[in-house]
């Protein structure tokens, strides 16, 4: 079972993910690595958006 938790400290965002206890540690370091990828990826395309609205409203 997927366990996602996300914790908010100042500016940097930890995010830790619990699969099983057995599972290897490399395959959670890559799920892990995705999630990152995952939230700055979305938190790039926000950014970028509101450029371009921002633009458009010029």
């Amino acid at each position: 079972m997927l366990d996602v938790r996300v914790e908010l400290r100042g500016t940097c965002v930890d995010l830790h993910s619990w699969i099983d206890p057995h599972s290897s540690l490399l395959y959670n370091l890559l799920l892990n690595s995705l999630f990152h990828f995952l939230l700055l990826f979305t938190t790039f395309l926000t950014f970028y958006g509101f450029l371009e609205l921002a633009d458009i409203l010029n």
